[in-house]
């Protein structure tokens, strides 16, 4: 048997929750009684317990075994990491995948930054995690390390330039109206890759921002 508790509530209130048993061979979501109870039937060897609540940070319990007795879980609760992706001029940044970690755990999440740089994670448990922040399309990369609770993070990109260019025919010397650039950086100079550009300008200029 299992008993669910909040951490902190008056009276050390049982709850409601939800929990899935044996995470190793499958998954198997149960749902605990009004008083926060739960019971299965499980083979007699270690499991690992998984406990989820709206509004409570989700919790595992590893290595379980369950000839050792009625299990009491008490849950802490949900915070939530805000930051934004800004340039160095404090201007906010969209469309960076920021991605979330946590040491020695093999799952992540991720979000996009919004129109001015915001992003959140909510519902998570407190501790040390890892934030990257990532544009394959402009090359750049930029990561840090974040205590959960703790103040907004300010993922800050290195300082970049601008990149601006004329294509002519070899020939005539006359400007090519439609073409195509492919700008590529060094690999050991951080997120690898390239990025291309059409041209479509009849004067053949070409700008390229953020390189």
């Amino acid at each position: 048997g299992l008993g669910l508790h909040e951490e902190g509530a008056r009276g050390d209130r049982l709850m409601t929750s939800h929990l899935v048993l044996d995470m190793v061979e499958q998954l198997r979501w149960t749902t605990s009684d009004g008083a926060g109870r739960v019971s299965a039937h499980v083979h007699p060897k270690l499991h690992h317990i998984a406990v989820r609540h709206p509004g409570l940070a989700p919790k595992i319990v590893r290595g379980h075994d369950p000839q050792h007795g009625p299990l009491d879980i008490v849950m802490e609760s949900a915070t939530a990491l805000r930051g934004r992706v800004v340039r160095t001029n404090g201007e906010g940044v969209p469309g960076f995948e920021v991605v979330l970690t946590r040491p020695l755990a093999t799952g992540r999440v991720a979000v996009r930054s919004q129109g001015n740089g915001r992003f959140v994670f909510e519902n998570l448990d407190p501790g040390t995690y890892e934030v990257t922040a990532t544009h394959r399309g402009l090359g750049l990369e930029v990561k840090q390390a974040v205590d959960v609770p703790g103040p907004d993070v300010q993922m800050v990109l290195p300082a970049s330039g601008t990149v601006r260019g004329r294509v002519r025919d070899a020939v005539t010397h006359e400007p090519l109206g439609r073409f195509h650039v492919v700008l590529s950086w060094d690999p050991g100079a951080g997120a690898a890759g390239q990025r291309a550009l059409r041209g479509d300008d009849p004067s053949g200029v070409f700008i390229a921002a953020d390189v």
